[in-house]
């Protein structure tokens, strides 16, 4: 694997994880607002995290692709 598409993907992943981290205490907070019950709370804001996790990271490998293909 080339070390620039190494490198962008330790770093997507990095972001992806800290993105996530941060979906799920928003989400979390804001439905805590609208007094959901613990279960279903904790479970959307879970969702929500994943799902900016996975986006994050898509993003990130599509950019660190296009990147190495540019930089040959």
């Amino acid at each position: 694997m080339n070390p620039t598409l190494r490198f962008v993907l330790g770093v997507g992943g990095l972001f992806a994880l800290i993105g996530a981290a941060m979906a799920f205490l928003i989400i979390y907070r804001e439905y805590a607002r609208h007094r959901l019950d613990s279960g279903k709370l904790f479970r959307e804001a879970a969702l929500g995290a994943i799902t900016a996790f996975l986006v994050i990271l898509g993003l990130s490998t599509l950019a660190a692709y296009l990147l190495s293909m540019v930089a040959r």
